[in-house]
């Protein structure tokens, strides 16, 4: 289930003011847990009582739902437990008739009206634009598996403890930034390690810069100026990176040579390479699994987290179908018969469709894994620019142009299982003309020409 979908259903129990019944919050908690949590229910701690319904993992996570307290009473309530004498939660999550809030113990706080105390992410009914960032109320994240949340706790603290402004909305301008841009980095570059100085040294100029390229709404060099600042102010409170020291006037020229670059999407015509590029994963190390994850990326787009987490529950038994979102699309041949031999070479009882024999695939493989497989393709020819493009965004925004040439939008959607809302993530307003038919492209067809002239035979 998308994740506005589990936002709208569960915003409709929470709709009114009145008190919440235990009732009306197990039905909340079956849903978050069942598609977003992703964490058995019945493994989960309750306490219900005096009307103070409790889902929680002790010493980790506090779920508790509020109707008919104001947020920021609720909020406080939750806050103030979180850290109480017998239990210490590292997270606690808010339901309320508002929205969803996510909080992190360990955030610094200040005095000042402007701190956002602990909050790192708050998804309002109202308002679906950071619903993409509901992905991270996941147990693993949450639990401590993926550490990569802890990049939005550091951009809470910094707001609180060293932003240099008391504008609420100059701030929502550098948090938007800031967050669109760290969680690019997560889903595309490089992750959270607890070596704060290492980490953000980790991150590079050239990221940002590749950001740009794979961002279809950074449009001049002015905003990306503008954006590479909100970033460099953040990054440079945390550690001294020598990489974003650097004057308004480099990162003008910097990024006015970006943008003027044509997209550097990976070259569609040439067939040759690309089977070439198969032939030689299939004979290195984890040739099959290593081969099946780049058919995937080919032919569906899929993003580096949905890879990993796909479970062999995710591929019908005659390996034919995979899974997407709600549908079930058919494979090519060519994948077809890579997870046939892949799954020759599993147990019977394995989970994790790229896991590994050492833990009898009952584990998920790390995202470092299909970077492994990106960097082997960058090296087959250092000297040709078409294997540097392989990153799953530019591999995404050719997939989806390539399928928009012969299909219908609305098939391409749910075949590489795009939410309507992003689609701006893939083609600009003025590259979609050129999927439209010539006639309507130059200005001499109307669609509803067949109709509009019946109505006019009756007038």
């Amino acid at each position: 289930m998308e994740s506005k979908e589990v936002i709208a259903r569960i915003g409709k129990i929470l709709k009114d003011n009145t008190a919440i019944t235990e009732d009306e919050y197990i039905a909340v908690m079956n849903i978050f847990c069942e598609n977003t949590f992703d964490y058995d229910i019945q493994q989960l701690y309750n306490n219900f009582e005096k009307t103070k319904y409790d889902y929680y993992i002790p010493e980790k996570i506090l779920m508790r739902c509020y109707k008919n307290k104001s947020y920021s009473k609720a909020l406080s309530l939750l806050a103030e437990d979180m850290d109480s004498e017998n239990k210490t939660y590292e997270w606690g999550i808010l339901f309320h008739n508002k929205g969803i809030w996510l909080l992190n113990r360990d955030i610094k706080v200040s005095n000042t009206q402007f701190s956002s105390k602990r909050t790192v992410f708050k998804i309002l009914f109202t308002n679906k634009t950071d619903s993409k960032y509901f992905k991270y109320f996941n147990h693993e994240y949450l639990l401590g598996y993926d550490k990569d949340i802890y990049f939005f706790r550091d951009i809470i603290t910094y707001k609180n403890i060293k932003f240099p402004s008391v504008k609420s909305d100059s701030w929502n301008a550098y948090f938007g930034c800031i967050k669109r841009f760290m969680d690019y980095y997560i889903s595309e570059k490089g992750h959270y390690i607890e070596d704060i100085d290492k980490c953000y040294r980790n991150i590079k100029l050239s990221d940002y810069e590749v950001y740009i390229k794979d961002n279809g709404t950074i449009k001049t060099p002015n905003t990306a100026k503008n954006q590479f600042f909100y970033i460099k102010s953040f990054i440079l409170s945390q550690t001294y990176n020598k990489e974003f020291d650097i004057s308004s006037n480099e990162i003008i020229s910097r990024c006015k040579d970006i943008l003027d670059k044509p997209a550097e999407n990976v070259d569609e015509t040439d067939i040759k390479k690309i089977a070439g590029i198969i032939k030689c994963i299939e004979n290195q190390r984890n040739g099959k699994r290593n081969k099946t994850i780049f058919l995937i990326l080919l032919c569906f787009g899929m993003e580096r987290r949905k890879i990993c987490a796909l479970t062999w529950n995710d591929i019908d038994k005659k390996c034919e179908k995979i899974k997407m979102g709600k549908h079930e699309m058919v494979m090519p041949h060519i994948l077809q018969q890579s997870f046939k031999e892949l799954k020759q070479e599993k147990n019977d009882d394995a989970t994790y469709v790229f896991g590994n024999s050492r833990t009898n695939w009952q584990k998920p493989l790390p995202e470092s894994g299909i970077n492994g497989v990106l960097e082997f393709i960058k090296n087959i020819n250092t000297q040709d620019e078409f294997y540097k493009k392989f990153s799953p965004g530019n591999i995404r925004k050719w997939l989806f142009r390539f399928l928009l040439k012969e299909n219908p939008l609305q098939d391409v959607l749910v075949l590489m299982n795009i939410p309507i809302s992003n689609i701006s993530n893939y083609i600009s307003d003025e590259e979609m003309i050129e999927f439209t038919t010539d006639k309507l492209s130059k200005g001499e067809k109307y669609l509803l020409e067949d109709f509009m002239n019946d109505v006019e035979k009756l007038l």
